[in-house]
């Protein structure tokens, strides 16, 4: 056996930097929980509704203000039933980063972040905005509101694709990180988009439960 081969590829190996998702490190858990219950309330206070700060509401902000300041998967997941807050966080999280982020701010100028809706990426799709796909796909951090309200497959001059399954493959090989919302249960995601992307997104994403009744009745 060549000893000083195998040293020589575990030395390679050791010196290769493992990919990292991005996370806030510069400030504690309880300073990014209260930014992001102030952003929250700001975007409940944008559609003009009480905001009464209730312990469902409360936790959830406080398992993301962990979970993006802490080691963790790569992804988050916010699912639960319709009404309950999951594209409220969601806003507020981006609200929260893009504030942070801004070129102006000083915390980091190069950070890329894109907002989209399920349906937004089949549409983009659709219209063969490659330029706008390309962002979508490869930037730092990306938010998908809604994932599985959207046509499964688009068809671009006569190819069938799959953007949602293309784009959470590619971040799940780039480790880029991705937080999502949806109304569907882990079996209901395993039927839609098949098996394969089901286990992948298992290891891809953490997830939080919003659970609670409808704050639109």
């Amino acid at each position: 056996m060549n000893d000083d081969a195998i040293k020589k590829l575990q030395d390679l190996l050791n010196n290769q930097k493992k990919p990292e998702r991005f996370k806030i490190r510069d400030l504690d858990v309880e300073t990014v929980t209260k930014m992001l219950y102030l952003c929250y309330q700001k975007e409940v206070g944008n559609r003009r509704i009480a905001f009464n700060g209730d312990k469902d509401t409360k936790d959830k902000i406080e398992k993301t203000a962990k979970w993006i300041t802490g080691d963790y998967k790569v992804g988050l997941m916010v699912y639960g039933s319709v009404g309950n807050g999951k594209t409220t966080l969601l806003r507020s999280i981006n609200l929260m980063l893009k504030s942070m982020y801004s070129p102006d701010r000083g915390w980091d100028e190069n950070l890329s972040i894109e907002y989209v809706t399920a349906i937004e990426i089949f549409n983009i799709t659709k219209s063969d905005d490659q330029h706008r796909y390309k962002r979508i796909k490869d930037c730092d951090v990306l938010f998908i509101d809604d994932l599985g309200v959207e046509p499964i497959t688009a068809k671009v001059w006569g190819n069938e694709i799959s953007p949602i399954t293309d784009i959470i493959y590619h971040r799940y090989d780039e480790q880029l990180c991705t937080i999502i919302t949806s109304n569907l249960s882990d079996e209901a995601l395993k039927e839609r988009y098949g098996l394969r992307m089901a286990d992948r997104m298992a290891e891809m994403f953490d997830s939080i439960n919003s659970s609670g009744v409808s704050y639109r009745q």
